[in-house]
């Protein structure tokens, strides 16, 4: 890759990084705590507070007693990429979610029962709509799922998808890793990836966001290429992704900036490219939605609502079925439309609640990561058995808070992060856009394979090997 420019250095600047993703560490173990807390009993605000300064404190406490235990995970991440491949972690994914959807069976609800429902509308030739509106869903996840409708039974649609979007995924992340570093690094990045615990549990779920991390890992392969048939590329995968998830569609002109910041005015025509791509993706559903609605919509009708619900007396950071004004009355484009001029006013009128509010957001988006353990479980609905359910989301919350813990132990001794400097900030879009819009541990969801590149990359690359004396 070529040096950075000196626009691009200043904002991938090692040193303001390190703290940016030492915060997400440190919030991750903060947030875990309180949210784990909430799970078992009621507490007022204090003793959340309390919580998370435990839960802090242990962190501290862990990271300066790092010499003991982080050079044994440099000997396993050695070893993972000495005995680890491509093929082994494939094979190794693929058996562990076998076992799991084998183990836990589950049916869609919620949205993913929404999202097959209007897969099947496509199967049988109607119209993309339901519950009296035209685009409100967005359109990406349903027509991903319609193709497997088409050729397989019902049954097997999840689980088969679920499969193949693993193993784009995982390709993905192993391609991006040797790009950015070396093959030993693109071994542990995707056996971590294979065995990520929260991914494993989306075997057989009906959730759009493993989908979108397919898109975007690839996105961000061909991103990297100055080759402008693959920019082209990023932007058609870029896109795509936010034809399946709205909420990616700022990643459009990000990208074509950090074109920009790495090659100056002479990336301007790659920049060009890729939102040329980004455009070819969406343009035919934007077409759509102005025939059916009248009105110019790029992806859905659900983003003002969803603004709304997130920022008004009764938000609580999560999901709100409504918010103070009952808006149940209106048309879609009017609900669309009225819901975002609500919630920018009371954002204008409550800074003070706005900044609490978005705090609690970012303890959500940061505090659990079991979301596939939820979907899987959530269909028993009072017939879940609780305490394999708990057992369960706390095994995969154990492994999510060690990921962070390593990442800081790896900042402490001394990681440059010049080569993932973009991934840190991709993971900070999605926990700043979250502080704004409803939030949830699903929602960094589109973003783990972030952790497994930087975990991969920082081992291998700029971890510190082990020390005499048995500190690293």
């Amino acid at each position: 890759m070529k040096p950075p420019t000196a626009p691009q250095s200043a904002l991938l600047d090692g040193r303001w990084l390190s703290y940016a993703l030492f915060y997400v560490c440190a919030s991750a173990w903060a947030a875990t705590a309180v949210l784990l807390a909430r799970g078992a009993v009621a507490l007022p605000a204090s003793l959340e507070i309390a919580a998370a300064l435990a839960a802090v404190a242990v962190f501290a406490a862990l990271l300066c007693l790092r010499g003991r235990w982080a050079p044994a995970a440099y000997r396993i991440a050695r070893w993972m990429a000495a005995r680890s491949g491509l093929l082994s972690a494939l094979l190794t994914g693929v058996a562990l979610r076998l076992a799991w959807a084998f183990a836990f069976p589950s049916q869609p609800v919620s949205d993913g029962r929404t999202y097959l429902e209007l897969a099947g509308k496509l199967v049988a030739g109607g119209a993309y709509e339901t519950a009296e509106t035209l685009a409100y869903w967005p359109p990406g996840y349903a027509f991903f799922l319609s193709a497997f409708l088409r050729v397989l039974p019902v049954e097997w649609v999840l689980l088969c998808s679920q499969l193949l979007v693993f193993a784009l995924a995982l390709a993905g992340v192993h391609r991006l890793s040797r790009t950015l570093a070396t093959p030993a690094a693109a071994n542990v990045a995707a056996l971590l990836f294979a065995l990520w615990p929260n991914l494993v549990a989306h075997s057989g779920t009906a959730d759009k966001e493993t989908l979108v991390i397919a898109l975007l890992v690839w996105a961000g392969v061909c991103a990297m290429s100055p080759r402008r048939a693959l920019l082209f590329c990023a932007g058609l995968l870029l896109g795509a992704a936010t034809l399946v998830q709205p909420s990616a569609q700022l990643l459009i002109p990000a990208a074509a900036v950090l074109l920009l910041l790495r090659a100056g005015w002479r990336g301007a025509g790659g920049a060009a490219i890729l939102v040329l791509g980004a455009a070819l993706a969406l343009t035919p559903w934007a077409l759509r939605n102005y025939q059916a609605l009248g009105a110019f919509k790029l992806v859905s009708t659900n983003g003002g609502w969803n603004l709304y619900r997130a920022n008004n007396p009764l938000a609580n950071g999560g999901y709100t079925p409504r918010g103070e004004v009952d808006l149940s009355h209106l048309g879609e484009l009017e609900l669309d439309s009225t819901a975002g001029r609500l919630a920018l006013q009371w954002i204008r009128d409550h800074p003070v609640a706005f900044f609490r509010l978005g705090v609690e957001k970012q303890a959500r988006f940061m505090g659990d990561d079991a979301g596939g353990v939820a979907s899987t479980f959530r269909w028993q609905g009072e017939r879940r058995d609780n305490r394999l359910y708990f057992a369960v989301k706390l095994l995969s919350n154990l492994w999510w808070l060690f990921a962070w813990l390593l990442l800081a132990a790896l900042l402490l001794d001394g990681a440059r992060l010049h080569a993932v400097g973009l991934l840190i900030l991709g993971w900070w879009y999605f926990f700043a856009l979250h502080t704004v819009f409803e939030s949830g541990g699903k929602y960094h969801e589109p973003v783990l394979w972030i952790p497994c590149v930087l975990l991969g990359i920082l081992l291998m690359e700029q971890g510190l090997p082990e020390r005499e004396g048995g500190r690293a």
